[in-house]
């Protein structure tokens, strides 16, 4: 995963999208990334589960059919991302890191080398999901509050990747999903901020 330009994709694209027009505040941009931390445990508490294969195999189908009439090659489906992707749980960690990745941009930070053997080994400790995301929650707050931003961020995004890693979750392949996606949504997605 190529993180800086992830960093400038995502940034771009929330700019494009007015998410940058007025100054923003570091905690409301940290407690955004939370937010989506806690919209992927509900869509996995309620079992909702991105369908990948369903939705590749219609892109692939639907680029079969075209080649016989068009030089067009469809990488992206609008409806059949809303039919199988949107709003699962991948789709939602898609976030987060899509969130994360935005506020490097915006504040100028970087995704730094960081030792993740306490919380890759802590993680894996742990059983219960809804342990898993309290704890990325809490660390990712604590250091916050104590060591800094900086080191929250990138304990946030070295513990939901790890998260994938261990629930085999192509998350790159979700993160450009979902850019193709709000990269046909309404100004800030239709809310506020």
């Amino acid at each position: 995963m190529n993180t800086a330009q992830l960093i400038e994709r995502c940034y771009l694209a929330a700019k494009s999208k007015g998410f940058w027009d007025t100054e923003r505040n570091q905690a409301e941009a940290f407690a955004l990334i939370l937010s989506e931390l806690y919209e992927a445990f509900e869509a996995h508490r309620k079992g909702r589960f991105a369908n990948l294969q369903g939705y590749e195999n219609y892109i692939l189908a639907l680029q079969e059919d075209l080649k016989q009439n068009s030089e067009t090659l469809i990488k992206f489906s609008e409806l059949e991302f809303q039919l199988k992707i949107k709003d699962s749980f991948e789709d939602e960690l898609a976030d987060v890191l899509i969130r994360i990745f935005d506020f490097c941009g915006g504040f100028k930070m970087q995704i730094m080398p960081f030792d993740t053997y306490f919380i890759s080994e802590r993680l894996k400790s742990l059983e219960n999901f809804g342990e898993k995301i309290l704890l990325i929650s809490y660390y990712s707050t604590f250091e916050y509050y104590g060591s800094g931003i900086d080191i929250a961020i990138n304990q946030m995004f070295y513990a939901v990747l790890h998260l994938c890693k261990e629930l085999n979750i192509d998350i790159e392949k979700h993160i450009e999903l979902k850019l193709a996606y709000n990269a046909t949504r309404a100004i800030r997605h239709g809310a506020n901020y």
